[in-house]
């Protein structure tokens, strides 16, 4: 995925007062470019074992970039430029009874490789790696005829925290264990 910005923004320029000394701010724009690049992989096992159990395994990666610049005021801000690598790994484990009870356990492990940005500065920044785990428990009914469900369970049961570099895209995760219940119906 590519995405390239042209835009305004909105900024304050700032006079100091000739004899005065005192500021003076006025409302201006300059224009800034974003230039956005992502490449992704994604590949998923899964297994039937028996009747009522099945096992899966996902591998997902994705690598991002971002540069940005001001062209008016580059003295000013200079160019800057992000890179990062996000690495997931998903194995989950199924039992799924033909009564119409299930159960599941899911395990993420997230890898970002350290980072580098050049921001505001000539000389590179490393941004320090992140690993982390999830466990993610669920059981419930299954209507007959897959009319629908009702499963309660915990997300990240560990609650362990993270702080990723935002320019690699994921979904937003919990921070703590968080518990939830979901009814849903199918007509």
């Amino acid at each position: 995925m590519r995405s390239e910005v042209r835009q305004t923004i909105g900024v304050f320029d700032l006079l100091l007062g000739t004899f005065t000394n005192t500021p003076n701010i006025f409302p201006s724009s300059t224009r800034q470019n974003l230039d956005y690049k992502e490449r992704s992989f994604h590949a998923a096992l899964n297994q039937l074992l028996s009747e009522d159990w099945a096992v899966g395994a996902q591998y997902s990666f994705d690598r991002a970039e971002l540069q940005s610049d001001f062209p008016t005021v580059a003295r000013v801000l200079p160019p800057s430029d992000i890179h990062a690598d996000l690495h997931k790994v998903n194995l989950s484990l199924l039992w799924n009874h033909p009564s119409g009870f299930f159960a599941q356990v899911g395990w993420d492990w997230y890898f970002q490789t350290r980072s580098r940005a050049i921001v505001n500065s000539s000389l590179p920044q490393e941004v320090p790696g992140e690993t982390f785990q999830q466990l993610n428990l669920s059981a419930g009914y299954r209507f007959p005829r897959q009319r629908g469900d009702v499963t309660v369970g915990v997300l990240n049961a560990t609650g362990e925290d993270y702080r990723l570099n935002p320019v690699t895209p994921y979904a937003e995760l919990p921070r703590e264990a968080a518990f939830y219940t979901r009814l849903r119906f199918r007509f």
